[in-house]
Parts: structure tokens; sequence; C-alpha cells
């Protein structure tokens, strides 16, 4: 299946897997302060514009203090499998939103995103990962996925397109709070 480059605001859902404190931490690839800061606007993007969004942990763990604002007990799961879409309740959380593109971020980019990005496809999801607001322990595993990722189709993206791309018109509410986003990242970078 191909996949769309653009994103349309009414056919997008967010995923946002396993980005715990704990894990977040470890994080070479990006630091854990960009990391975390990067998913934070990423879920506010999200917010803004009343876009779908799903947590998923692992140990019945927290999310990151940048995520908490946004997480609560009906959008946030237990991973109790390494691939999210082997957990019922995750797929089924997906598919009552109706939307098929699919905006992932995560820790770790070798598992909780390849994982999520490569059954989000077979499941004819349109996957869009955010690459700075994805994390790993290792440089050459992290590359060695995101070849993978981009060879199932999914397009490779970052906090700043994604939120272009919603909403556009910068003049504008909600594109005026989106742009005070936009310029929260590029303060971090």
């Amino acid at each position: 299946m191909g996949n769309d480059l653009t994103l349309n605001p009414v056919d997008v859902q967010f995923l946002f897997a396993d980005l715990q404190p704990t894990l977040v931490n470890t994080s070479i690839t990006n630091s854990p302060t960009q990391l975390a800061g990067n998913a934070g606007s990423l879920a506010k993007v999200a917010a803004v514009l009343k876009l779908p969004m799903l947590f998923l942990t692992v140990a019945k763990g927290e999310v990151i203090p940048e995520l908490t604002p946004y997480s609560t007990p009906q959008n946030t799961l237990f991973r109790t499998n390494a691939d999210p879409f082997q957990v019922p309740d995750i797929v089924n959380a997906l598919g009552k939103n109706k939307r098929k593109a699919l905006i992932i971020s995560g820790y770790s980019t070798e598992v909780a995103v390849l994982l999520s990005v490569l059954d989000a496809i077979r499941h004819d999801y349109h996957v869009h990962v955010v690459v700075d607001c994805i994390g790993s322990r290792s440089n050459r595993t992290e590359s060695a996925s995101l070849v993978q990722i981009s060879q199932a189709g999914a397009v490779q993206t970052s906090v700043l397109t994604v939120a272009a791309q919603l909403a556009p018109e910068f003049s504008n509410e909600p594109g005026k709070t989106i742009l005070s986003i936009i310029s929260e990242v590029m303060k971090r970078q």
C-alpha cells in the first residue's frame, strides 16, 4: 500500500509509544530533554487541533511529564506485547477513531516505533514517524530501523512539518497557536 505524504486533520490520530521517564532518560540519538520537549509539543499540536491521541506504556509506567496534561486513563493503555498491534485494546482504540493517518512518536525506535510502524502499515494506516520525537540508545540501530521504516512505506517527518501541515494558516486560530508551538520547538533545536 502507498502512503499519503500530506496530512489532513480530519484523518489524523497520534500514537505516543513508551515515552516514559526511565526510558527517555537513556536516549542518546535525541537528548532526553529534546525528545521530551518535542513530544510535548507534538501532543500540544494534537490538543490544540482536538485530534485523538493514544499513549502506550510498558510496565504500567507513567508517561513523561511533558505528556501528562494530555494522557488520561481513557487514552493511555498498557502495552503487554512488544508489537502494539498484537494487543487487541490498542488495535480497537485506534480503529474506533476511524482515522487512517497515524503519526507515531516513541521510545525506542527499534522496538516500540518500528513494530508500531510495520503493523500499522499492514493495517492500512498511512504512517508518519516524527523523527525528532523518537529516541534510542544506539545511533547504529536507530539508523537501521529508520531505513526499514522508510522501506516499509512510512513517511519520516518532524514536529515542525506535522504542525505546519495540520494548521498551515498562521494568521488566524488555530494557526496562531500552532505557530507559537513551532517557535518553541525551534528554540530547542
